[in-house]
């Protein structure tokens, strides 16, 4: 009587390649959208509307383009270093 070969067992990983890059593409969405919220990032006083800069992090981590506002006038030095970092 041969013996049975028990099978190979490999270590499951904590994450699989793609929940790797949703993850990754959420983190810098999340910190981009925290990041262009600051007063330091806008032209203007205060803190900028939530709206304005998620969409404006999405846009930039998917490199679509599009904005809400012009982000040559709007954006301060900061913000426009944020954008850059993000695409």
């Amino acid at each position: 009587m041969a013996a049975e070969a028990t099978p190979l067992r490999h270590p499951r990983r904590l994450l699989s390649s793609p929940y790797i890059l949703l993850f990754g593409f959420v983190l810098l969405i999340f910190a981009g959208g925290l990041l262009l919220a600051l007063p330091i990032a806008n032209q203007q006083e205060g803190f900028t509307s939530p709206v304005t800069s998620f969409f404006t992090a999405i846009s930039a981590v998917t490199v679509t383009g599009h904005t809400v506002v012009n982000s040559g006038t709007y954006w301060s030095g900061f913000g426009q270093a944020v954008i850059f970092l993000l695409m």
